[in-house]
């Protein structure tokens, strides 16, 4: 796995493919001491899972801010701004963590379909389900591994 930089258009959308229709999963390892990996505000259409790999990483979403540490994880809906960014800049070359997109019709179906309307887009769409941290609850630690 590599890091990959992020690009932004002027509405801070990712320009990143994170898949494809036939692939929609993407999966890197970003090492926030790489050019383009830190600092960077953007939103993209794709469910965000992060799994902290080394370090202590600075998540920044406009709900709330998370300082997660080695082993600890960040769960991102599909739309929601956020940036990551070392807990210290001079730690950026110890920070790093894995990052799994994928589009939300992986899981839901065509947004046409009964499961991404009736079950979907509620979750999608409800400002408590944003983002959360993934810890140590028991379901929390199975997405984890």
């Amino acid at each position: 796995m590599k890091s990959r930089p992020i690009y932004v258009d002027n509405t801070l959308q990712e320009l990143t493919n994170h898949g494809t229709p036939d692939f929609p999963v993407s999966m890197d390892n970003q090492k926030l001491s790489e050019p383009g990996c830190s600092g960077v505000r953007h939103w993209h259409s794709e469910i965000q899972i992060n799994l902290i790999t080394s370090g202590t990483v600075i998540f920044e979403t406009p709900a709330d801010r998370y300082t997660l540490k080695t082993g600890e994880g960040l769960f991102i809906n599909s739309g929601v701004l956020h940036e990551a960014m070392p807990e210290q800049e001079k730690d950026a070359d110890k920070t790093s963590y894995i990052c799994v997109n994928f589009l939300p019709t992986l899981i839901s179906g065509e947004t046409d379909h009964l499961i991404f309307r009736d079950y979907f887009k509620p979750v999608q769409d409800n400002p408590a389900m944003q983002s959360f941290a993934l810890r140590d609850e028991p379901w929390h630690i199975q997405v984890l591994e």
